[in-house]
């Protein structure tokens, strides 16, 4: 890290959700300082942990085209993947002779430790050019970043959420936040639908 003037830093700020890590692109919520460039790095002054560079949600938004309500209600009703469908869990194709599996559907329940802690880490990954995403485990989101040869990598692009047990209101803004800076039209209903799921699941396990 270059060093900088004490006049030249602005220090201990604090974020709620309005960047992401330049590093994994998931939202960022807590300390971080602002150099007088302009950049934002996490920490409440340059040495406290890492310094990760941040990254603005709205300066990432890439200008798309306008969907009007119908077009967005079409696009979302025909390409929504329901935690139900099991055949997703058992399609392959063959690739230069040898088989690729696609990520499966994973529904996450928080351990004894991300309980404690208040927060875990979701999933997903969106398949091609088209809406239509899927709740992943870690394993798959691995695989997939790493572009393992066992899985479709090249098809599906993936994302991942920080995911506060105790704050649904910064969990909708983290998630719209994603769906604005990546472009992924729906994301935000899919993840909707996935909740009263989770829930229903929780009650049954409680």
């Amino acid at each position: 890290m270059a060093y900088y003037p004490k006049s030249q830093i602005k220090t201990n700020i604090y974020s709620n959700g309005q960047y992401t890590l330049s590093t994994t692109q998931e939202t960022y919520s807590g300390p971080y300082y602002e150099i007088s460039s302009g950049k934002k790095y996490t920490g409440k002054f340059p040495g406290d942990g890492k310094n990760i560079l941040l990254l603005n949600i709205q300066d990432n938004v890439i200008p798309s085209q306008n969907f009007s309500q119908q077009d967005f209600n079409q696009s979302f009703e025909e390409n929504l993947i329901s935690p139900d469908v099991t055949s997703l869990n058992f399609y392959n194709y063959n690739s230069n002779s040898f088989v690729r599996l696609i990520p499966t559907y994973y529904s996450p329940f928080p351990t004894q430790k991300e309980k404690d802690q208040g927060y875990l880490t979701r999933y997903f990954c969106k398949k091609g050019n088209e809406y239509k995403y899927i709740e992943i485990s870690k394993e798959d989101f691995n695989k997939l970043v790493s572009k393992d040869k066992s899985i479709a990598w090249d098809l599906y692009t993936p994302t991942s959420l920080k995911w506060e047990l105790a704050n649904e209101g910064l969990n909708q803004s983290n998630v719209r936040g994603l769906e604005i800076r990546l472009r992924w039209v729906g994301f935000s209903q899919y993840v909707k639908s996935l909740k009263s799921f989770t829930d229903s699941r929780e009650r049954k396990i409680g």
